[in-house]
């Protein structure tokens, strides 16, 4: 081993790094799973289980066996399965690894965060030249000298090569240009144009050959003006303006520095790149689990209410879809089907439960549509209902469900009034917990009005913005002693930082 990695000369298997697979199966066998709460064992499975491979792929391409091998064992963690029993894995792996926006947890899968640090490596490759690997592998595989150097298969590659030579072209696909003095940049063959392909893919016409390796600064003038009136029909009229818009190169800026397109700030995350690495067809958005999150209660609800919108709560009809039972009559009533939205909100006794806690002012919340409309309208807060009821409805469907797994499993009979009070007792102890940890945190006093200048002087107010996709844009007002407005001024910087747009704000002429 070299620094807690095994170093490998020869082919790597799933055997090689074995060790993986035994730590992750120490740390599981120090948790007793079955005390352990859906919510705290997807806490662990993110922050223990997902991160322990890490350190190891950050060099190492890991073989896709291995990396299946650890999402079965994060998969069987999170639902409670251990060696005796099987659990029954109520909601599918490729959506439990949706981001928490899509109806996901926002799991990871092996595979992509092992390529998301190759990426990195990648990254590494081009913007670290200097680096001692770098110049070691780059001298190895012969790259070239050039900014973005070539990387193509090898036989007998390394292992390193081989992570590397798999990411390579999600990273190159994703990189630009932050204009400098315009030299080193491709004016036709390099991506420097924000949220535009390379020119050459743009051009309306045949471009000749000697302008086709001029570099950005070959279409500037002495002035240090854009000076592009011998191609402008020659480039689509929407680029061309974009590129007017946009400050021209100028020593001062400094040299062109390469930058990371799906970040705003041009520099690589891992996160980032772990978004396009796991190119998943991403279900629409669903305002329902933004709202669950953003409930206010205890992690364990939360989970909770993730499970009661997916349906994954293993009712009589879930059991009889999976082949676990044959009957699927609800246990309570004895009338009519057991599914979610019955256990929790149609069955005569959450009806009781249901009219006893709200007490008539939110029944009709909490008696209409379908189980997606029924949540939503219950979990958003409204000028209709009382102020903490969201906190109301979550704990009492966790109380319904507890109570019937209780009767189910335990032969306990609970009485709509008994489980009334054990709500109403969760419910202060969740406002009291939630008290004391705002208390003292409330918002600051800040003199947020507009102050006069003196007399005889001038005020200017401006302000900067960057847009998501790293187009960057300034504004300013100026006003005299007496409030009155003198002069404005706004204008597109093209991409750079906040803080480069705050700074320019400054500077801009009035238009």
């Amino acid at each position: 081993k070299y620094l807690g990695i095994s170093a490998h000369h020869s082919r790597v298997n799933k055997s090689s790094y074995q060790d993986i697979i035994e730590k992750l199966n120490q740390r599981l066998s120090g948790w007793k799973a079955r005390n352990l709460s859906f919510a705290g064992r997807l806490t662990l499975t993110k922050s223990v289980l997902e991160a322990l491979p890490s350190y190891t792929m950050q060099t190492v391409q890991l073989p896709n066996l291995l990396c299946d091998e650890i999402d079965r064992i994060c998969r069987n963690f999170l639902w409670g399965d251990n060696q005796i029993q099987k659990k029954c894995h109520a909601v599918g792996w490729g959506t439990l690894c949706y981001p928490k926006e899509y109806g996901g947890l926002g799991l990871r899968r092996m595979r992509d965060v092992n390529t998301s640090f190759m990426m990195k490596n990648c990254w590494s490759l081009i913007t670290e030249p200097q680096k001692l690997w770098v110049r070691v592998v780059k001298a190895k595989y012969k790259c070239s000298n050039e900014i973005i150097p070539k990387v193509v298969k090898k036989s007998n590659m390394s292992n390193l090569w081989h992570g590397i030579n798999g990411a390579w072209n999600l990273v190159v696909s994703n990189i630009g240009w932050q204009l400098g003095n315009g030299r080193m940049i491709k004016f036709w063959y390099d991506k420097w144009i924000p949220n535009s392909p390379p020119l050459i893919q743009c051009a309306l016409t045949f471009i000749p050959p000697v302008e086709l390796f001029k570099s950005v600064s070959d279409y500037t003038n002495m002035l240090g003006i854009w000076d592009l009136s011998h191609i402008q029909d020659w480039i689509p009229a929407e680029l061309l303006a974009t590129i007017l818009c946009s400050p021209p190169p100028s020593e001062d800026a400094g040299i062109d520095k390469i930058i990371w397109n799906p970040t705003t700030d041009g520099l690589f995350t891992i996160k980032s790149a772990h978004e396009i690495a796991a190119q998943q067809m991403l279900p629409a958005k669903s305002p329902l689990f933004k709202q669950i999150w953003k409930w206010h209660g205890p992690e364990r609800v939360r989970a909770f209410l993730w499970r009661v919108a997916h349906e994954s709560l293993l009712t009589n009809s879930c059991r009889v879809k999976r082949g676990m039972t044959s009957d699927s009559t609800c246990g309570e009533c004895r009338q009519a089907m057991e599914t979610t939205l019955h256990v929790l909100r149609d069955c005569p006794y959450a009806q009781e439960v249901w009219n006893k806690t709200c007490r008539g002012t939110a029944l009709m919340q909490a008696s209409k549509g379908n189980l997606e409309t029924w949540l939503l309208k219950n979990l958003v807060r409204s000028q209709h209902l009382r102020p903490d009821w969201s906190l109301i409805f979550g704990l009492t469907l966790d109380s319904l469900w507890h109570r019937r797994n209780r009767a189910l499993f335990q032969n306990l009979s609970i009485s709509s009034d008994q489980l009334v009070a054990e709500i109403q007792a969760r419910i202060a102890l969740s406002i009291s917990r939630d008290f004391n940890q705002n208390l003292g945190s409330g918002p600051l006093d800040r003199n947020t009005q507009w102050t006069y200048p003196p007399t005889g002087a001038l005020k200017l107010n401006c302000d900067g913005a960057v847009a998501r996709n790293g187009e960057a844009s300034c504004g300013g007002v100026v006003r005299n002693s007496n409030g009155k407005f003198v002069v404005a001024f706004s204008g597109r910087l093209g991409r750079c930082s906040i803080l480069e747009a705050e700074l320019r704000a400054n500077c801009k002429e009035p238009v």
